[in-house]
């Protein structure tokens, strides 16, 4: 095992800890004080790792320096409002963590440990989850009904691992988990996940691709029936009860007060933003947008660039498809993964919910930089 599959498996395996620690934390398992030490410890080993790579870079990627002044811009604007405390200052600082260490490390999927490690960590995930909310006393908290993005946006790395039969029991189990919490923007991320799988076959016979939407659609609809037969829950009735007859959790009326907020703010407001966390400051609630949020709380600049960072993710995967990448597909899983999140949720600064995310971006471009050179070389 090479230097730079160690680096994978050794920050997969900090991030799996620190949502592992966060679901404990949140289904009461262990003190509060002591598992947020254990996260800030985590937070400082992912930062010495950081720091010791560019240490040992002799030049910054350009990519790079515009992704650290973006963060720089971020953290200088949220120090003149105030962080109340070092959660606060982690949530912010720990994306850029990860991104920056994913600039730097070779991130594949062919070492067994590092594959060994995910599916260990998204069990344990599984098992914590449906213990505690599917069939405990979390099944009407917020955090711990929240707590399904830990192991479901590792889903697009389960799907890119060679077939098994562990494999197939993994995806089933996270579809049914899924299906069962009724969380509509989960679903919808399962979903968008399966049609990329589902496109990224097309060029498979014409049989499986007329057969696959099938197999997929039927999937559901047996999955949906096991969970009324045996575990006596309705998902329809839930769903419809939960995200139609209840409007959805309010989202809309939600979005229109932040937008309101922004467009009765002063010039400087607008541009600069109102700080970190303002949305819940001035309303109680977040604004269950990544883009309102960082709109209103970081400005037109935050915001611009927040959106080129997007950009930059959606155009590296063009590039990465035209050169028939390896890892194109697993790229465009997580790229849609995340801005379906960041539109439904508030998760940009929970950076728990997608540090893992964060990272396989950015380490998947930094693999493909170096599989374009090699192809260039070879020409």
């Amino acid at each position: 095992m090479n230097k730079r599959n160690s680096n994978d498996i050794t920050i997969i395996a900090l991030v799996i800890f620190e949502f592992i620690n966060t679901m404990f934390r949140a289904f009461g398992m262990v003190n509060i004080n002591q598992s947020i030490i254990l996260r800030e410890f985590d937070f400082i080993i992912l930062l010495v790792l950081m720091i010791k790579h560019f240490i040992s870079q002799k030049k910054i990627d350009i990519t790079i320096l515009k992704y650290i002044v973006l963060y720089l811009y971020i953290v200088f604007i949220s120090s003149i409002y105030g962080i109340s405390n070092i959660t606060e200052f982690s949530n912010i600082i720990m994306p850029l963590v990860l991104g920056l260490l994913g600039c730097t490390v070779y991130f594949s999927l062919d070492d067994k440990r590092l594959r060994a490690i995910i599916y260990i960590g998204v069990w344990i995930m599984l098992f914590l989850y449906y213990s505690f909310v599917i069939t405990g006393s979390y099944a009407h908290d917020p955090t711990g009904i929240n707590s399904i993005y830990y192991f479901l946006l590792s889903f697009p790395l389960i799907l890119c691992f060679p077939k098994s039969l562990l494999k197939l029991i993994t995806v089933i189990l996270i579809t049914i988990v899924v299906v069962i919490s009724m969380k509509s923007t989960a679903l919808i991320i399962l979903i968008s996940v399966l049609l990329i799988e589902y496109y990224y076959h097309m060029k498979d016979s014409s049989l499986k691709r007329i057969i696959m939407p099938f197999f997929i659609l039927l999937f559901f609809v047996i999955a949906i029936f096991m969970i009324k037969r045996f575990l006596n829950i309705d998902v329809v009735e839930m769903y419809v009860k939960s995200n139609i007859l209840d409007g959805g959790n309010g989202r809309t009326e939600i979005w229109k007060n932040v937008i309101n907020m922004f467009k009765n703010s002063n010039i400087v407001q607008m541009i600069f933003g109102h700080g970190y966390n303002a949305v819940a400051n001035i309303t109680g609630l977040s604004a269950h947008n990544d883009y309102l949020e960082l709109l209103f709380d970081f400005g037109i600049l935050g915001f611009c660039g927040f959106i080129s960072t997007i950009f930059y993710w959606i155009k590296s995967y063009f590039k990465m498809k035209k050169l028939e990448f390896k890892y194109s597909k697993l790229f465009l899983m997580v790229i849609c993964e995340l801005l379906i999140i960041f539109f439904f949720s508030s998760c940009y600064f929970q950076a728990s919910y997608y540090l893992m995310i964060v990272f396989i971006l950015f380490s998947l471009i930094n693999n493909y930089k170096v599989t374009k050179r090699k192809v260039l070389s070879n020409e």
